[in-house]
């Protein structure tokens, strides 16, 4: 019993460190490793919604092969961990058959109350027991810290990225301007080289001219 609450108060204050992890990658691997030392599976896969998919995507794992999910509009609906074989028919045996061959035994969702992120996937524990109600207690209690660490840190991915996409931006449009200047440089002393050649056959006898245009056109080759 004593060990048992010392797991608990140990995921507790883990998921409450959570919550102040802004990089996403360090989230999710502190988080891997949190569930190994806790609840102990033999694997744990964390896969995160995306917009551009239609079901949530690989994004960590230990003893979990990358894969993809089936699509599956199942994903969306848990609102509570659940067994494998708690899994309603209508899933599908598409779905069902894919958890069995990944050996997933525990499915827990993450979501805040009205937005789901993700899904843990979590394969039997380590001492092949099954999962108890106090293991499932132990990860209901803190799936919203979860969640809510999750969507900081893909919040403050998305707000380093457009840091990311403005500065880029902003150094093309110095490099425009740049480009602008450099180009409106260059076509003054060409107008004038062009201007002065245009000329020089009909006064290339008259030694003023001459005297002009060896003064003007290196002086504008200078200026380029």
């Amino acid at each position: 019993f004593r060990e048992a609450v010392t797991i608990e108060k140990k995921w507790v204050d883990t998921s409450q460190k959570l919550l102040h992890v802004l990089d996403l990658q360090e989230l999710l691997r502190a988080l891997l490793l949190a569930l190994t030392q806790t609840v102990q599976p033999k694997g744990v896969a964390i896969y995160l919604d995306e917009k551009e998919a239609d079901s949530p995507v690989f994004q960590a794992g230990v003893g979990f092969e990358k894969t993809d999910l089936p699509d599956s509009p199942f994903w969306k609906t848990l609102r509570q961990p659940i067994h494998r074989r708690e899994i309603p028919v209508d899933a599908g045996p598409l779905l069902s058959g894919w958890l069995d061959a990944h050996q997933v035994d525990l499915l827990v969702p993450i979501r805040t109350r009205d937005r789901f992120l993700g899904i843990i996937l979590l394969r039997s524990k380590r001492d092949n027991r099954p999962y108890t109600l106090r293991d499932l207690g132990i990860l209901n209690m803190t799936l919203t810290q979860i969640a809510v660490a999750v969507e900081n840190a893909k919040l403050h991915e998305t707000m380093l990225r457009r840091e990311r996409d403005l500065a880029s931006t902003q150094r093309l449009a110095t490099i425009g301007s740049m480009a602008a200047g450099l180009a409106h440089e260059v076509k003054n002393p060409l107008a004038a080289i062009k201007g002065m050649v245009g000329v020089l056959p009909e006064n290339v006898h008259d030694p003023k001219f001459i005297q002009d245009f060896m003064g003007v056109v290196p002086e504008q080759i200078d200026r380029i």
